[in-house]
């Protein structure tokens, strides 16, 4: 009899959280489907919804950084494009264009935690609307600049990502920010952070992979 084996998981979840993350990406996808009616339905499942992304993305970036130093990671061609367009679900509110389509060389979940605090930290923190995804080719590697129309950072850009370090009083627990530098650099590759000559700041990623 045929047995259907489990795709390889990469940093292992436990299945509560698992079922956890399948229940919220189901409220996720039903929150896009509405986003043309909120007038109609009000303002407040929009903010309901902001606080189940925040704690989502609290229990994910726990599990991660648990094992983000000893945890095997699976590197695979990852495509960009389509990465993106299933993580933009979450904010429903932000919109995210993605310049030019690439395959990345990464582990699957270590990319989509990067770009998921990437984005939240765009949405909640700078409050942009609009977020641009632009990758370069650079020889054998792929330079991602991830800019946003958000309210720009006070300080200097160079030392986000530092461990638990808060910037502002606004600012959050620092996990997010210093957990994907690390996956970044167990993945070979880099994430770094410069002023953005329009608003700012603007992430660079730098990871092996090449424009599609």
């Amino acid at each position: 009899p045929c047995v259907d084996v489990p795709a390889r998981r990469p940093l292992h979840v436990p299945v509560a959280a698992q079922s956890f993350q399948a229940a919220v990406f189901l409220v996720l996808r039903t929150a896009r489907a509405f986003r043309d009616v909120r007038e109609l339905a009000g303002l407040q499942f929009f903010h309901d919804l902001r606080d189940v992304v925040r704690l989502e993305l609290q229990l994910e970036n726990s599990l991660v950084l648990a094992q983000a130093e000893t945890g095997k990671l699976f590197l695979e061609e990852i495509p960009l494009r389509k990465t993106i367009e299933h993580l933009a679900v979450h904010w429903p509110e932000l919109k995210v264009f993605v310049q030019e389509d690439a395959r990345i060389q990464a582990d699957q979940r270590a990319l989509e935690c990067i770009l998921r605090n990437l984005f939240q930290n765009a949405f909640v923190h700078g409050q942009a609307s609009k977020v641009l995804v632009a990758p370069f080719a650079e020889g054998e590697d792929l330079r991602i600049q991830i800019s946003d129309n958000g309210r720009g950072f006070p300080g200097d850009p160079t030392g986000l990502g530092a461990a638990f370090v808060r910037h502002t009083t606004r600012s959050g627990s620092g996990i997010g920010l210093h957990l994907s530098r690390l996956l970044a650099s167990r993945m070979g590759g880099q994430l770094s952070f410069a002023k953005n000559p329009e608003r700012g700041p603007q992430a660079v990623l730098d990871l092996r992979g090449q424009l599609a």
